[in-house]
């Protein structure tokens, strides 16, 4: 699953020529696609992919999607930060994402998540094969993205940063 906004900053045609190369050798992988479309890249991702993914557009209930997605992919190629990725890791999903800035810090490479290398649909492919291919890996991550969440981006959590901050100001 993929969800943000259908952009060429996203990482979306990489993640296209990726999940390509992979539903060739793995027939019944299927990729969802969620957010608003600002490009127009539907049409390439025709053109790449065919009819081979499921457009759902935007929702203001991501969490609902997640829970039929096996794998949170966003392979930015920039990010501010990259919150969808902490929603999606909260809902217990393991993470492929890029080794940009805004993304460094809502995973932790091996343990919640796997990064791949910006730009790079072949690091993509890598890592989309091995979660494919491995589901305790997959129920590894998607377990400690929980754990993750919970410890550093609970609510809880974050007021109290919130209030250190103000506080030593």
């Amino acid at each position: 699953m993929f969800l943000g906004k259908l952009n060429i900053d996203k990482g979306i045609l990489d993640l296209a020529q990726a999940f390509k190369k992979l539903s060739k050798k793995y027939p019944s992988a299927k990729l969802l696609l969620v957010g608003p479309d600002e490009e127009n890249m539907i049409l390439k991702l025709n053109e790449i992919l065919g009819t081979n993914y499921y457009f759902y557009g935007s929702t203001n209930t991501p969490e609902n999607l997640m829970q039929v997605a096996d794998v949170f992919c966003l392979p930015s190629h920039r990010e501010a930060f990259g919150l969808s990725v902490i929603e999606a890791s909260a809902c217990g999903k393991p993470i492929l994402c890029s080794d940009t800035y805004g993304l460094r810090d809502t995973i932790i490479d091996g343990q919640t998540g796997l990064r791949h290398l910006t730009h790079n649909v072949n690091s993509i492919f890598d890592n989309m094969e091995m979660l494919i291919q491995d589901s305790n890996l997959r129920i590894l991550l998607g377990n400690n993205a929980i754990a993750y969440t919970m410890k550093y981006f609970s609510k809880q959590h974050l007021s109290k940063l919130w209030l250190e901050y103000y506080n030593q100001l």
